[in-house]
C-alpha cells in the first residue's frame, strides 16, 4: 500500500525530468591561420566532426609605435568559401599595449575601425551575416577600464550595424583567461553577451621549473576551484590540442617552435632526451625552419589528450551556466593537430561538457 502512495510522485519527477532542457555542446573549432583554406580533407573532417561554428581570425589589432596608433594585421584571405552548413564568427585579437596606449579619447574611433574592417572583410567575401563577433584580449587589472570601455563602443557599433543592415542583434563575446575567472575583483566582469573560458597558455613557457605551459589539471583547478562556480557571465568552453617546444639557450629563454611534438625529436638524431620532455641539441641544425644551436635545450609542452578531459570534467562540474547549450571551442584546426589526436579523443572531449 505504501509503495501504491509513491506511484504518483515518481511519475511527477519523470514528467518534470522530461520537460527539462537537454544540454547540447555546440562543436566548434578556431582557425588561426592567415589563410582559409579548406582542402577535401577539411572539409571530410568537419563534417566527421559535426563541427557547427569556426571562429575565424579576422585580424589582430597592435599598437605601431611609428605612426603612435593602433593598427591592423592584414585581414585574412579567403580563398575557398566557407561551407553553408558552418556559422563563421569573426574573432579579433587586441594586443594589451594597444590597450595601454591608446588615448581614452580614441576608443571610440577604435570600435568604429575595427567593426568597419569586420564589415569591409564581409562584403569583400561576399560572407553570411554574423550572430556573433568576439575579441580576444589578455587584459589586467590596470587597463580593464580602458578595455571594457572599448568593448561598449564595439557594441554599440554592432548595434548600429544591426539597425543599418536590418539583421538580428550581434552578440558580442569575449576571451577569457583563468586568471581573471580567478580574480574577477581586481580584473573586472567584461561588458559582453557571453565569455570564452581560455583553458590554455596557462604559464609563460620561459617560465623556469615549469611542467607544462599549455594545460595540466593541477595548475587549472588552482584557478578554478571554489571560483569558477560563482563567475557571473555566461561561458563557452576553449580547450587546447597544440603543441610547441620551448628553446633555451644556457637558461635564458629564446622563443618557441610552434607543433613540435615528443615523438618527433625521440628518433631525431641531432638531439638527445635529457628527461621525459625535454631534448638537448648534440649540434647545430634546424628544427620546423628554426635554427638551433648545439646544446640548446628544448622542452616540449604537448596537449595532453588525458589532461584536457580531465580538466573538461572539472569545468562541467563547476560551471555557473544556466543557459541549456554550451560552446566548445577546440584551438586550433590544423589537419597534423586533428590526425595526431584523432577523431574518437576529439568527440570525447567535445561531449565532456555535455
Amino acid at each position: 500500500m505504501r509503495n501504491l502512495k509513491l506511484i504518483p510522485l515518481i511519475i511527477l519527477i519523470l514528467l518534470v525530468a522530461s520537460c527539462s532542457p537537454v544540454k547540447q555542446t555546440t562543436k566548434s573549432f578556431y582557425y588561426w591561420k592567415s589563410n582559409f583554406n579548406l582542402q577535401n580533407e577539411d572539409l571530410s573532417t568537419l563534417q566527421k566532426l559535426q563541427i557547427k561554428r569556426l571562429y575565424i581570425r579576422f585580424f589582430d589589432v597592435k599598437w605601431d609605435p611609428t605612426y603612435n596608433a593602433p593598427l591592423p594585421t592584414p585581414a585574412i584571405s579567403f580563398q575557398t568559401p566557407v561551407p553553408n552548413d558552418i556559422v563563421l564568427i569573426p574573432t579579433i585579437y587586441i594586443t594589451n599595449e594597444t590597450i595601454n596606449n591608446c588615448p581614452s579619447g580614441q576608443l571610440t574611433a577604435l570600435a568604429q575601425n575595427i567593426v568597419k574592417k569586420v564589415r569591409q572583410i564581409q562584403m569583400n567575401n561576399q560572407l553570411p551575416p554574423f550572430p556573433e563577433i568576439q575579441l580576444d584580449c589578455d587584459w589586467t587589472k590596470n587597463n580593464h577600464e580602458k578595455y571594457f570601455t572599448l568593448l561598449k563602443r564595439i557594441r554599440n557599433e554592432l548595434d548600429n550595424w544591426s539597425a543599418e543592415e536590418q539583421l538580428t542583434t550581434i552578440e558580442l563575446s569575449a576571451t577569457i583567461r583563468l586568471h581573471q575567472i580567478k580574480y574577477p575583483k581586481q580584473t573586472g566582469i567584461p561588458p559582453v553577451t557571453k565569455g570564452v573560458l581560455m583553458c590554455y597558455n596557462l604559464g609563460h613557457p620561459g617560465q623556469a621549473g615549469i611542467k607544462n605551459s599549455i594545460l595540466t589539471y593541477d595548475t587549472a583547478v588552482t584557478y578554478l576551484n571554489r571560483v569558477l562556480k560563482q563567475y557571473p557571465l555566461q561561458l563557452d568552453v576553449a580547450l587546447p590540442i597544440y603543441s610547441w617546444g620551448a628553446v633555451f639557450q644556457s637558461e635564458r629563454y629564446t622563443g618557441l617552435i610552434n607543433n613540435v611534438t615528443i615523438n618527433s625529436l625521440v628518433n631525431n638524431p641531432n638531439f638527445k632526451r635529457i628527461n621525459d620532455n625535454t631534448f638537448i641539441a648534440v649540434k647545430n641544425t634546424y628544427l620546423n625552419q628554426s635554427y638551433i644551436y648545439k646544446n640548446d635545450r628544448i622542452r616540449i609542452d604537448e596537449s595532453d589528450y588525458k589532461e584536457v578531459l580531465k580538466t573538461a570534467k572539472f569545468i562541467k562540474k563547476n560551471l555557473n551556466n544556466k543557459h541549456p547549450a554550451t560552446n566548445v571551442i577546440i584551438y586550433h584546426f590544423d589537419s597534423e593537430l586533428i590526425r595526431r589526436f584523432s577523431y574518437e579523443k576529439l568527440q570525447t572531449i567535445f561531449n565532456s561538457i555535455n
